[in-house]
This record gives structure tokens, sequence and C-alpha cells, in this order.
């Protein structure tokens, strides 16, 4: 799969959508989530072409898209980079 300057197909879109097309979104809900045996936490929902450029969530999240879900670790962050790559990150509790 490749991914050429000005290409617009399904699977490589989003590294190309200008940002004039993309806008920053709250997230689309909220989703009580158990991640180990302690109580349930408020999980925040974002929908992945919501998510400009620079945007950065801080988990616990759930991020959706056509095809996958990604999760989005309590003390983790998540930042989109010019590309439309996420970048995660584990915040140290330093």
């Amino acid at each position: 799969m490749s991914y050429e300057q000005g290409q617009d197909t399904e699977r490589g879109r989003l590294a190309h959508i200008s940002q004039s097309k993309m806008r920053a979104r709250r997230p689309r809900g909220q989703k009580l989530v158990r991640f180990d045996e302690n109580a349930p936490l408020e999980t925040y929902c974002y929908q992945r072409e919501d998510l400009p450029r620079d945007y950065k969530i801080s988990g616990p999240a759930l991020i959706f898209q056509f095809d996958t879900t990604i999760f989005i670790a309590p003390d983790w962050t998540a930042r989109v980079d010019e590309f439309g790559n996420l970048l995660l990150a584990h915040q140290s509790s330093s």
C-alpha cells in the first residue's frame, strides 16, 4: 500500500486531509470501561477522522476508526502528528 502525495483513498486519506477539512471536536461520548480488577473508569470516545494535527488526548480514551479501535490507557497520551499518525507516550508518575 502506498500513500502518494494527493492520494485520497479510503486507507490513505487520513494523512492527506487538509487542516481546513479537519476540525478539533469534543469527544463523541463517554463509556464506563474496566481496565483491570478495579472499578470501571469514565473513558472518552473519539472518532479518528475528527482529530486534527497536534491534537492531544489523555487516557483513558478510545479512538474509533473504520478498521480498528485504539485504546489509550490511563497515564498515557496520544498526539496526532503532521501526517495523521498517533504518537503514544507514557506519562511518568514522578
